[in-house]
Order: C-alpha cells, then structure tokens, then sequence
C-alpha cells in the first residue's frame, strides 16, 4: 500500500492519452500518487495555429517563436520550427542577450543573463539544496553550433548504455526512481534534443534529422558495411562534452532529465525549466480541458480574468490563455507565484510559447493594441489580486499537497532537486496550501466561475471537495461591488471598498458567519446595477446564503492514469448569468 501511495509505476508515468498527444514518451519523477495506475496508449501530436498573444512586462521586440501545423512529433518539427524562426527573427543566442534584469513590470523574458538578479537560489526561495538556474532556451530549440564525427557521440551513448545496464533496476527499487529501460530512453532523449543535422561526407549538403530518424540509417549503412561513425557528421546543439557532464550528473547526483536539457515537453509545448522551479507532470495536463469546457457551458466566463496560481513555470497559466484566446482574442490570464525563480520561468516560458507561429500571418499591432495577456506576477496565492475580487472567471491551482511525513520518502530527483516550497502541502494531509485557496475561492471568483485544483488523490481529494461543499456565499453582498454585464462582457468594481461587499468578505464569512442586517439589505437592494448579472446575482447570492452553499457541481476526476486527482467546482449564481445572456 505504501508503495503505492508514494510511487506510480513507472510504465505508467511513460504514456498518457490526455498528455502526450504532442509529443513522444516523457519520462518525469514521480510525486505520491493514491493508487498505482495502469498503462494507457499514447494519440498523435498535433500542433494548431495560435493567434498572437502578449505577455505583460516584455520590454524587448518580439520574436515569431511558433509551431508547424499538422501532426508531427514535438522533438523534431518544433525545433525546426523555432530555428527557423530565430534567422527570420534574427535572435541572438541567449548568451549574447543584452542584461536587463526582469521585475514584476519589465524586462526582456527571452533574456536569461537578465533573469539572474530575479532568480536567487533555490535554497532562499524552497528549501532546495540546489542553486536556481536562470531560464534557458531549451536545447532541443537551440541553433546548432557544434559539428563533430559520429563516432565521438556514439562512443558517450555506448559507455553510458554500459553503465546503465550495470546499474539494471537498482534505482527503481531503491526509491521509485526510473529503472534501466527508462535511463536507456533517456539516452536517446538526449541525442534526439542534440542533434540537429547530418551530412555523409565533407562535400555533401546538411540534412536535418534526429536521433530517431538517423539511427536506423545508422544500422543500416553498417549493415551495407559502411563506416559511418568515421564518414558522418553531426551538427549538434550542444558539444558531446556536455552530454558527458550531464549524465555524470543524471547516473550521480539523480538530478532530473529535464533540469539537463532545460525543458519539459507538456500538452503542446516545450517550456523552459531548471533547478528551482517544479517541473509540469503529464497528470496535469488536464487544465486545458478543463478551462475548454468551462467555456463551452459557460461562454460568458472567457471575457473575465482568470488565475494560475502557484504557477511554477507558467505551464497552467499558459495553456489557459491558449484556450480563451479561442473565444476572446484579448483573454487575460493572471499567473501567481511567491517564489523569483518561477516568475522569471513563467515570464520566459509566455514569451517562448505565446508568439505567433512564423506561417502565421505578420500584423503589426500598435503597442495598445488590445490581445491575450499574460500578467504575471509574485505574491502568495490571491493577494496580488485583491483588485479581482469578484471578478475572476477561473481559478486554477496545483499547488503543494504532498504531506510533510511523505517528504522524506520523495524518489531522489524529487526530494534532492525540486523546490521544496512546490511540494510541501504541510503537517498532517497536506491541505495547507489547498485550505488557503478554498478559504477564499468564494469572495474572488465571479457568479459561475471555475475552480480547479490538482491534489495528491484519493482521501485528499475527497477532503477538498469537502471543504468547497462546505464553503458559504460571501456575506454581505454589494451590489456594487464585482459586479459583471454578462450582456457585453464587461467587468468592473466600486472604487471604495466597504465592509458592505463581496470584496471584504473574510475567509470567515466564507463558512456561513454573515450578518442578518445586512443580508437583508443586500435582498432589500433597489440598485441600478441589480440589472446587470452581478447585480442579478446578488440577489440570487442572497438566497444562496440561506442554503449556505458558495459552489455548486463539487467533483472529483480522475487523471489520466485513473488516478481521482483533479477537484473541480463552479460559483454559484453561473445558471443565472447564463439565463441573462
């Protein structure tokens, strides 16, 4: 049982039908999990077209960093893509970027030199004993500068295999790390992100290519009894001196595959990610659907601001405007964190996945134009955005919820490497963290809005549905306050804040201490603004308050390896809104 609370099987962690429909197999450490899931097949990847989205405090010209159409594999036509992009662009390379350090209102995202001064180290931000890196570009998107002979890469891949089959299962048994097959993929991983091309001899042209395509001509050349690790050459994106350093460190030290070659391949994009900021699981690529569906049911929610929070590497937060944007071309997506580290990745990571594709059309925009943003900024959970309250059509978290006892008990690229402040849900259940954003969910989400949170599963699961089945409406309203016109879309809030409104309800009130007095002024209310469905719905909040419940539709789903993870609910009050509309 213990086992499989703690540690999902690793062939499980390999697929995922939800998740891996962008890209190929991804290996990633595994968090506790309630059950031990089963296998599922893998879908294609497909790549849409996205429109033009902004990312607030993005000084720098910004470069056309797309993805091609059609159903390709992550690991080779992104990478492609994105170089191809970078010479019409005419980018430089991140280590030629001129410093401009990032804070909450400016800076250059795509500037890594210039994220140090926001980044720190992961110890004063975590609690990691490992030292934040600044974002990178990942490897596989970076141009290929490095030629050598095959034989050289060949000759790591081969020593390394070595290795690993000395080590066999070791590392699975001892505390759920990846076993041999898994560290033999990696390997290919590798060599698939570094290699960019091939030429046969000097005279012959460059052909792009990966490891995956090129291994089999490979093989075949050697059984035409050819010599191609002599006569080939790669063009790689790093030198096979680095692969060395790096796997040093992945057999060694256990630090994770994709702090080495600085991405994660999630839903259908290649984010940037490195010590101190918690890498993005497949599981939770079940936000897109879920802000998807929100707005299928209810459209009036993607004209309203929406929240990330504890955003990590922006990977929710990114995913969810993508989604919007698809209803409401100016969608506006709020991406929340206390840590520097993970602002710098989250600002660096909109950048990278947000522009438009370079087959998308060129419009210049003037710098008011209105579009998708992405704000990002830091503070703990809903306080920066007291100025919302009332307002948000979405609140979506995976926050920390592993229980501080399983800490310990964390396979090594976990526990070793990844940010303790990301993982540690507190004392007993864990639910700290996921307490603070059910206390407030009520006062900050607009009628109808959805909240989503990733748990740890099962039993914990079940206790935060509980804890938003408890929840009460924010007593007393005010029809001036938060109030939404869900005719035009529009949004907007008193410029006086009083005790009479939904935005200084206290998490207190949350759990059904209103006032009587002023329950019945909110019922008595004559307002102009009751026409509005806000204002409507204050008038439904306040027979709300009398059942006492703040969220209506609690649920608890299954992630993708079966496994009752994902919480999700609606505000009360969305079933009106919809009838004004």
């Amino acid at each position: 049982m213990r086992q499989g609370m703690l540690h999902a099987t690793r062939a499980a962690r390999l697929t995922c039908p939800v998740t891996s429909r962008l890209r190929a197999h991804a290996l990633y450490p595994v968090l506790p999990s309630a059950v031990t899931p089963t296998t599922l097949p893998v879908a294609p990847l497909h790549f849409p077209a996205r429109a033009s989205m902004s990312v607030t405090g993005s000084g720098a010209s910004t470069a056309n960093l797309g993805s091609e159409q059609g159903s390709v594999t992550r690991r080779m036509g992104q990478a492609v893509t994105i170089r191809q992009a970078k010479q019409e662009a005419n980018l430089k390379p991140l280590s030629a970027a001129a410093t401009d350090s990032v804070t909450s209102t400016g800076g250059d995202p795509l500037n890594a030199e210039g994220n140090a001064a926001a980044a720190g180290t992961a110890s004063n931000i975590s609690g990691s004993s490992v030292e934040a890196t600044t974002p990178q570009l990942p490897v596989c998107l970076r141009p290929g500068v490095y030629v050598d002979v095959l034989d050289t890469a060949m000759a790591w891949r081969d020593h390394m295999a070595g290795r690993i089959l000395h080590l066999g299962d070791s590392l699975e048994q001892q505390d759920g790390g990846p076993d041999m097959a898994g560290l033999m993929r990696e390997l290919d991983w590798v060599l698939d992100d570094v290699i960019e091309a091939v030429r046969v001899s000097p005279d012959s042209l460059w052909e792009e290519t990966n490891w995956r395509l090129l291994e089999p001509r490979v093989k075949a050349a050697e059984h035409r009894h050819q010599n191609p690790r002599i006569t080939w050459e790669l063009r790689l994106r790093e030198p096979v001196s680095q692969l060395w350093e790096w796997w040093e460190r992945r057999l060694q030290d256990r630090v994770p595959f994709q702090y080495l070659i600085g991405a994660a391949h999630w839903h259908r994009y290649v984010l940037s990610v490195g010590p101190g900021v918690l890498i993005p699981r497949p599981e939770t690529e079940i936000f897109p659907e879920l802000v998807r569906t929100a707005i299928s049911v209810r459209p009036y929610l993607a004209a309203l601001p929406w929240a990330d929070l504890g955003t990590g590497s922006g990977a929710i937060a990114i995913a969810a405007a993508d989604e919007l944007r698809q209803m409401n071309p100016a969608a506006e997506v709020w991406a929340v964190d206390v840590s520097p580290v993970a602002i710098a990745y989250t600002r660096f990571n909109a950048r990278l996945c947000l522009q438009p594709g370079i087959n998308s059309p060129k419009r210049h925009k003037p710098a008011n134009a209105a579009g998708p943003f992405v704000h990002v900024v830091q503070g703990s959970w809903f306080e920066p955005l007291r100025h919302l309250r009332g307002r948000l059509g979405g609140v979506l978290s995976n926050p920390p919820y592993i229980p501080r006892v399983q800490m310990t008990c964390l396979q090594a690229e976990v526990g070793r490497h990844e940010p303790v402040g990301a993982l540690d849900g507190g004392e007993g259940p864990g639910l700290d963290s996921l307490q603070a954003l059910c206390s407030e969910a009520a006062v900050m989400l607009a009628p109808g809005g959805l909240i989503a949170l990733e748990t740890a599963g099962g039993k914990q699961a079940d206790l935060v549905a509980d804890k938003l089945r408890a929840a009460r409406v924010p007593a007393p309203y005010s029809s001036h306050v938060g109030s939404t016109n869900c005719r035009n879309g529009s949004s907007g809030s008193s410029s006086t804040t009083t005790n009479d409104g939904a935005a200084g309800a206290t998490p207190g009130q949350l759990m059904g201490e209103g006032n009587s007095e002023n329950r019945t002024r909110a019922e008595d209310s004559g307002d102009e603004d009751m026409t509005s469905c806000g204002g409507a719905v204050l008038a439904y909040g306040s027979e709300t308050i009398m059942t006492g419940a703040a969220f209506e539709e609690v649920e608890v789903l299954e992630d993708c390896y079966g496994v009752r993870r994902f919480v999700r609910a609606y505000r009360r009050g969305g079933d009106y809104c919809n009838s004004v509309r």
